[in-house]
């Protein structure tokens, strides 16, 4: 459903400029990170197309992250010890 929202607003025009940025349009770096949902991580390509696609960026981003945080966290010591280094890390460019 969601790439054929995408096909849909890409033929018809319908995606948003607001959030290209500098870009004129769509170009194909963008709907590549579309098609393989990274597009999460690129700024500009966040709501470019559908304007409710951050979401789904957030949640492959979140995918991949997991397995690898799952395979660390062994403990409880390391659980903490992670969400403690994760709020030194956002509280320190206040």
């Amino acid at each position: 459903m969601f790439f054929l929202a995408i096909c849909i607003n890409i033929c018809t025009n319908s995606y948003s400029k607001y959030w290209l940025g500098n870009e004129e349009g769509i170009t194909i770096c963008n709907i590549v990170a579309h098609l393989f949902m990274l597009h999460g991580l690129v700024p500009h390509y966040t709501n470019c197309i559908l304007g409710v696609e951050w979401y789904l960026g957030v949640l492959m981003i979140f995918f991949l992250i997991v397995p690898f945080l799952y395979n660390y966290i062994d403990s409880l010591f390391k659980a903490v010890g992670g969400g403690n280094l994760f709020i030194d890390i956002s509280t320190q460019n206040k």
